[in-house]
């Protein structure tokens, strides 16, 4: 975020920016008090997307398509539409625009060759290998967790769950009613 400050603040000398960085929930408590007394403290805010539907049903983020159609601009092209619905309330492709995606997720899955090596295991190519592998090594190495995804609540759960989710068709919706009792989701949910 500095970065594109420090950029933008080159192009724009009249322009100037204080950027407040906080951990999200200290980030997320500020800005929620800030918005529900009507304050104004802040312009912009960089938030996960979970966040962006609260805030965007409370009706404390701007409508951007009203700003973009004011300076006659439109939406980069290059910006990724699934990315860029994540900021449209409702989330379709015809939703009103609050957000834009500044930052997006990579997701990563890393072995230790060290263990595997030892242990005999080859790459995994598949979540049944990583099962596998993990109570391999849970098995095997003491003090060492086969498997680990980040833990802390909010986004990166979902993150680093959802693909496991995915894997087995499962879905969270169906039509607009949750999905959650499928016999694919309790396949994910006892993946361990």
């Amino acid at each position: 975020m500095q970065m594109a400050a420090d950029e933008y603040m080159k192009m724009h000398p009249d322009t100037s920016f204080d950027i407040l960085k906080l951990p999200g929930a200290s980030l997320y408590e500020k800005v929620v008090i800030d918005m529900k007394n009507n304050v104004g403290t802040y312009d912009v805010i960089m938030i996960d997307d979970p966040i962006a539907t609260q805030f965007q049903k409370a009706g404390w983020l701007a409508n951007l398509d009203d700003f973009y159609k004011k300076k006659g601009m439109s939406l980069d092209p290059d910006l990724i539409s699934t990315a860029v619905k994540l900021g449209r309330y409702p989330y379709t492709a015809g939703g009103s625009l609050y957000a834009l995606p500044h930052v997006g997720n990579v997701e990563l899955f890393a072995y230790r060759k060290d263990i595997f090596s030892k242990l005999g295991l080859s790459k995994p190519a598949k979540w049944d290998d990583v099962l596998v592998d993990a109570r391999k090594i849970s098995e095997s190495e003491k003090d060492v967790f086969g498997v680990v995804f980040r833990g802390e609540k909010g986004n990166p759960i979902v993150a680093g769950f959802l693909p496991i989710y995915w894997a087995f068709s499962a879905k969270v919706l169906e039509g607009n009613a949750p999905a959650l009792d499928s016999p694919d989701r309790r396949l994910a949910s006892g993946y361990s």
